[in-house]
């Protein structure tokens, strides 16, 4: 190999990508070298014992220079080590950055929606569920009738209504909606209050 082919086994950029196949560019060169360097000296005693002057000299000269050509893509390789870890790290921390201003935009994007507009759909939320929870006592009334008098409900010709879960998942009449939950709808500020204290 001569010295322009082996440098052109220099990255071709300054990526962890392009240095690592520049190291795998001269691993590769250097076991070619040395594999023709075992080559030529299996034949080495051969040669120096049958073979002329100009054959012995062209021999010792192709084994030195893959002796060499092996010795300097170790070298090459061997130092692109350093500038590879570089640019790893460096990716890395790009990464790693960008990760960062995309955490902070989503954060900023939820702070932005609770600002604006959390505090009218949780208003909102919290009147709906007040309907159910009126709906859920209304129901419970009729059931407590079926039971305290059941002549009058009886006469009254009228069974359960749907709950509110029945009526909004038929397929899971065992759902419980917020209200059964107990859920508590966060306030925007410490200082009002979306969800009502009194549950009565």
């Amino acid at each position: 190999m001569d010295l322009k082919k082996l440098l052109g086994m220099r990255p071709k950029g300054q990526t962890a990508a392009d240095i690592h196949s520049a190291i795998a560019q001269a691993e590769a060169g250097k076991a070619s070298a040395l594999a023709r360097a075992a080559e030529l000296e299996a034949e080495r005693g051969n040669l120096l014992l049958t073979g002329d002057i100009k054959a012995v000299e062209t021999g010792e000269r192709e084994l030195a220079e893959a002796r060499a050509e092996a010795e300097r893509c170790t070298v090459m390789a061997e130092a692109l080590r350093a500038p590879l870890a570089e640019a790893v790290l460096r990716e890395r921390a790009a990464e790693i950055v960008a990760l960062h201003q995309r955490a902070e935009q989503a954060s900023e994007e939820f702070a932005t929606w609770w600002r604006t507009k959390y505090g009218a759909l949780a208003t909102e939320i919290r009147d709906a569920l007040r309907q159910e929870r009126i709906a859920l006592n209304l129901i419970h009334q009729l059931h407590m009738l079926t039971v305290d008098e059941p002549a009058a409900f009886a006469a009254a010709g009228v069974g359960l209504p749907k709950s509110p879960s029945e009526r909004v998942s038929p397929h899971s009449p065992s759902s419980v909606i917020a209200v059964a939950m107990g859920v508590r709808l966060v306030s925007v500020d410490r200082d009002t209050s979306i969800w009502p204290e009194d549950r009565h």
